[in-house]
């Protein structure tokens, strides 16, 4: 969920789904009968659903409408058949979702892109139709959530949702929302500020990738300056329509970076996939594999050039931030590769090279290093960056 003037939440599944070209009148409630808002030729398909005109406590949201139309317009422009919906209910959210389900069973492609508000609370992800009315009496907490009450009122993530892909091909999740608490009355300070909180991680399975906007307990803006569309989705129509046969695990990587520069490093996105989707948006794809990590991880290999040699001199600058520290070369590049593909929006494009370090009687390391940074604040503002995404940095003087 996200709070007053921030983002909301978007989910992705396997297939993409696109909002028609055309300035459609907003379709204000699902039903299995509802007609998709354009026709692709193939058997790729996409649910797009905004929900933003909530009713009680839970805050209204800015943007949701014009997120969905402005994917909506691209997916189409690429061959997607897209369904797209507005401000649904309880009832009408899980019909668009069993419509979709049906729909795509035997699918090339299946997207799902939710914007609205979302938390996890109970052991669980939920999303959130518009006649929810929680508040923060009858939600209790994040660990000891009403899950029975919860059910009654919201969409579960998995089941809801993932759970009814599992028939398609490649499945597209995106999330759009923030990360933190959706109750506005629920910030009161002390515990209030823990009622419910983020989006967990969820195990993605193979040709499953799942975008999450932010990271946990993160909120996620609303617009970005010169867009009047969330910095997600700006990412998303400048990025994918730049190289639309780049499969889905490196556009979404591009994604994720732009994003990352949009806000300065302010909302980061998580993306988990396992074994990645094959697809990508134009459908006729470049003629590359996409290898699957030796086990399942959040993985994304982004293409990078060879770093330079440890005897290599490093151009000017004050500053290097290390990230990793082996024993022999080899694994130090390994292993500041396998940090790309955890967290590819700070590390993802970042001028980086190994380091030879004689320790004397320690024995000799091998340190993945990024930089150099001009100044102090330029290294504390990468590190502090890995450092929420969850990883972990030291800054040396170069």
């Amino acid at each position: 969920m996200r709070a007053a003037g921030l983002r909301r939440t978007v989910v992705a599944v396997g297939s993409l789904v696109v909002i028609g070209l055309l300035a459609a009148t907003e379709v204000q409630a699902a039903s299995p009968s509802d007609a998709p808002v354009c026709r692709g030729t193939g058997k790729r398909f996409a649910l797009l659903i905004g929900n933003q005109d909530y009713k009680g406590v839970m805050s209204t949201l800015a943007n949701p409408r014009r997120d969905t139309q402005a994917f909506a317009n691209l997916l189409c422009g690429n061959g997607f058949t897209v369904f797209r919906h507005s401000d649904l209910d309880i009832a009408n959210f899980d019909a668009a979702l069993a419509q979709f389900a049906n729909v795509t069973r035997g699918a090339q492609t299946s997207l799902v892109y939710y914007s609205g508000h979302g938390f996890a609370a109970g052991g669980r992800n939920w999303l959130v139709p518009i006649d929810a009315l929680l508040d923060c009496d009858n939600l209790g907490n994040a660990e000891n959530a009403d899950v029975n009450f919860l059910q009654r009122r919201l969409v579960d993530l998995s089941s809801g949702v993932l759970g009814r892909l599992d028939g398609s091909g490649d499945q597209i999740v995106i999330l759009d929302a923030c990360r933190t608490d959706p109750i506005r009355s629920c910030f009161r300070g002390g515990a209030g500020l823990t009622l419910v909180k983020g989006f967990d991680r969820v195990s993605t399975s193979s040709g499953r990738l799942v975008l999450y906007a932010t990271q946990n307990g993160k909120p996620a803006r609303d617009t970005v300056a010169g867009s009047d569309i969330s910095p997600l989705m700006t990412a998303i129509v400048k990025k994918l329509p730049a190289a639309p046969q780049r499969d889905w695990l490196s556009a979404m990587g591009d994604v994720s970076r732009e994003v990352a520069a949009l806000t300065r490093h302010e909302q980061v996105p998580n993306l988990d996939v396992s074994i990645p989707p094959q697809g990508c948006l134009a459908g006729n794809c470049e003629g590359t594999t996409v290898l699957a990590p030796p086990k399942p991880a959040v993985l994304w290999p982004p293409v990078t050039p060879e770093p330079p040699s440890v005897a290599a001199a490093v151009s000017a600058g004050g500053y290097l931030v290390q990230v990793s520290s082996q024993r022999n070369e080899a694994d130090a590049q390994a292993s500041f590769r396998l940090m790309q593909s955890k967290y590819p929006s700070v590390l993802g494009s970042v001028p980086w090279f190994i380091k030879k370090a004689d320790l004397g009687d320690k024995g000799t390391y091998y340190r993945g290093m990024v930089g150099p940074f001009g100044s102090v604040d330029e290294a504390a503002q990468l590190c502090s960056s890995l450092k929420t995404a969850g990883g972990q940095c030291v800054i040396l003087r170069n």
